[in-house]
């Protein structure tokens, strides 16, 4: 009986494992053969989307090496380029992101940049919805289509648009009411499916005229007989601008020179056909990738508004602003725009926080650090920059609700003209090429103090020449104006800021 136990034995194991080895090498012949099944234009679109993928993965390391503070938000603009950028054939409607955020937070500076990188910069658009665009002199420029195809953008082909300040574009009024739009009226059309209608009123006029022409032709004073054989022999028939909303409006590739020479018989022919021919009608920007970027006031309550605060501690900002949903996306909307433009904007909104105090300290050092590196490659010295002067600049040059712009701003004002200065006295004290610079703070005072070491030959035991050279420390003069009680009630009237928010935002998420 025992002998009729099932026992697993080596031999079976052996067996077992010989089994799995068989099917392994069946499996991996069955995929070599579907490899070998599938076409060339399979095989290369397989390669091709491998490429773009590792592309984009290296185009977020660029972008977070470049663009300081906002690696959630580079990832998430790469998650929903995506699809458009890897698989373009399967793109049938506009893929829109929208791009909320205070000013100088970096949004229009990456749509830029991203598009470099794709190397979609000559099929990239901006334009500015408050009517100040790229190409807004040009004619048909009003419109989107006009100014897409001003552009030289071809319908049909994947490229990149860029609607900035698109919160000054609002529809309904701070009281409710309608607001007149007149520019870009075709926007919404183009935001639902990427295609927009042919501009009937161009075909309109353009009848009308081909109308008159006929009807003066036949009304002609037969006694001229002369100057109507001038009139038959001129070469250009209508004008470039006929000629420019005629190759619009009916799609033509030819140049407009040649349109120009077309005759009113013919140009009729195809205005006849264009009408006959339902499927040409509509203008295709289906494949583009279109960035919605604004600031909406109205969702950074108690913080967009406070341009001039530079005493409240920058973190603060940031975790208040980091809490925002697409809730309070769509809600700051409803105070600019209809519901149905609302819809047509979609749900991929990107919510840029208001940059943290690292944030600020990292973008003061790379700024710096640029600043001196252009030095450096103009004279030759190296600036050695101290945590001092770069402390003294975060307080004299940050205001965390309006971003970068005057910090940069700042920076250039503290040490263009200190710098500048240091660099000719050390020239001046026989500094050679290559020679390093300390630059620190003079205690209690708004001056730069750089020091710099001369060659032993040059003076006895190598020494060090020192220089002050004052530098605009505005915000500091005024702080110190500010009395402690002062800065204590500014202390509490803050706190209460974070509660009511933290308070409000809690209140919001309970469900009713």
């Amino acid at each position: 009986m025992t002998d009729s136990v099932f026992k697993p034995s080596d031999g079976f194991v052996l067996l077992g494992t010989r089994m799995v080895e068989q099917w392994k090498a069946s499996a991996n012949d069955e995929n070599k053969n579907m490899n070998d099944l599938r076409t060339p234009s399979e095989l290369l679109l397989r390669e091709q989307m491998h490429e773009r993928q590792q592309n984009l993965q290296a185009i977020a390391a660029q972008l977070k090496t470049e663009l300081i503070g906002i690696d959630d938000v580079i990832d998430r603009v790469i998650g929903a380029v995506r699809a458009w950028y890897v698989m373009p054939q399967l793109i049938t409607r506009p893929v829109i992101v929208c791009l909320w955020g205070l000013t100088g937070t970096g949004k229009t500076q990456l749509t830029r940049r991203l598009a470099q990188l794709l190397g979609f910069y000559d099929r990239f658009v901006e334009v500015q919805m408050d009517g100040f665009s790229q190409n807004s002199g040009n004619y048909g420029a009003s419109t989107i289509s006009g100014t897409l195809e001003s552009a030289g953008l071809v319908e049909g082909v994947p490229g990149i648009l860029v609607l900035d300040e698109f919160q000054r574009y609002r529809t309904v009024s701070s009281r409710g009411e309608d607001s007149k739009v007149e520019r870009y009226q075709d926007v919404w059309a183009l935001l639902s499916d990427g295609k927009l209608p042919p501009a009937l009123s161009e075909l309109h006029n353009m009848e009308r005229k081909l109308a008159d022409a006929h009807y003066e032709a036949e009304r002609e004073d037969e006694d001229d007989e002369e100057e109507r054989r001038k009139k038959q022999k001129l070469r250009y028939k209508i004008d470039a601008w006929d000629a420019q909303a005629l190759k619009r409006s009916l799609k033509l590739a030819e140049p407009l020179i040649e349109i120009m020479q077309w005759s009113n018989d013919y140009i009729h022919q195809l205005l006849v056909k264009f009408r006959e021919s339902q499927q040409s009608w509509e203008t295709d920007y289906s494949k583009l990738l279109v960035f919605v970027c604004g600031n909406l006031d109205e969702m950074y309550t108690e913080t967009a508004s406070r341009v001039e605060d530079c005493d409240t501690d920058a973190d603060i900002f940031h975790r208040l602003t980091s809490r925002l949903s697409l809730i309070d996306v769509k809600r700051a909307l409803a105070e600019r725009f209809k519901p149905e433009q609302i819809a047509r904007l979609g749900n991929h909104h990107v919510i840029y926080p208001s940059f943290s105090r690292a944030t600020y300290e990292q973008l003061i050092a790379a700024t710096v650090r640029n600043y001196v590196q252009g030095i450096a490659d103009n004279c030759g010295l190296h600036f050695v920059i101290g945590s001092d002067v770069l402390a003294q600049i975060y307080q004299n040059a940050v205001f965390p609700t309006q971003g970068t712009r005057p910090l940069f701003s700042s920076v250039h004002t503290i040490l263009s003209s200190s710098l500048v200065d240091a660099a000719l006295w050390a020239l001046e004290q026989g500094a050679q090429a290559g020679q390093s610079l300390q630059v620190h703070m003079a205690p209690d005072t708004a001056e730069l103090v750089v020091q710099m070491q001369l060659p032993l030959h040059e003076a006895v035991g190598g020494q060090v020449h020192s220089q002050r050279f004052a530098v605009p420390l505005d915000l500091n003069r005024i702080k110190q104006r500010t009395s402690a009680d002062f800065r204590a009630l500014l202390a509490v009237h803050e706190a209460g800021h974070g509660l009511v928010v933290d308070s409000a935002h809690k209140v919001s998420q309970i469900p009713i």
